[in-house]
Parts: C-alpha cells; sequence; structure tokens
C-alpha cells in the first residue's frame, strides 16, 4: 500500500519519470475500482450506512475525556513548575 509521502514530488536527473498529478490519478484510479468491486450501492440497505447514537456518543466521550485527561496534566505540570 503506497502512502501519501510516495506520491510527493522528487528531484529526479531525468524527464521521463512521471508528474505527482498522474501518479495520484493513477492511484485514484486503482482504489477507485478496487472499491466497486467491493461496494454495490444498487444492492446495500439502507441500515448498512446508519450509524448507531452510542457509538457516536463514545466517541464523543473519548474525545472529551482525552482533552479533559490532557488539561488536567497541563495544569499539574504548571503548578509542579512555579
Amino acid at each position: 500500500m503506497l502512502t501519501i509521502l510516495d506520491m510527493q514530488p522528487r528531484q529526479t536527473g531525468g524527464s521521463s519519470g512521471q508528474s505527482s498529478d498522474s501518479i495520484v490519478y493513477e492511484m485514484a484510479a486503482e482504489i477507485l475500482d478496487k472499491l466497486m468491486d467491493k461496494l454495490d450501492t444498487d444492492e446495500a440497505r439502507p441500515d448498512m450506512f446508519e450509524v448507531s447514537v452510542m457509538f457516536v456518543l463514545l466517541c464523543i466521550i473519548s474525545r472529551v475525556s482525552y482533552f479533559i485527561m490532557l488539561y488536567m496534566l497541563t495544569i499539574y505540570i504548571c503548578r509542579t513548575l512555579s
């Protein structure tokens, strides 16, 4: 699997290489080809794409908890250093 770094422009000695745009378009076409084989929207049921409210709430609680912990740690460090 290629990463975004594989698409970044590189300095080359010759001009025979592909441009970064053509590499991105080629990779996008490959990804779309793979997706279309696996995702048939005509056969998809509406419930396949629903996200439960509980899942969304758990994600929000997880993020908020992380930021509260980070805030408390920052306060602790500031108090310790002063």
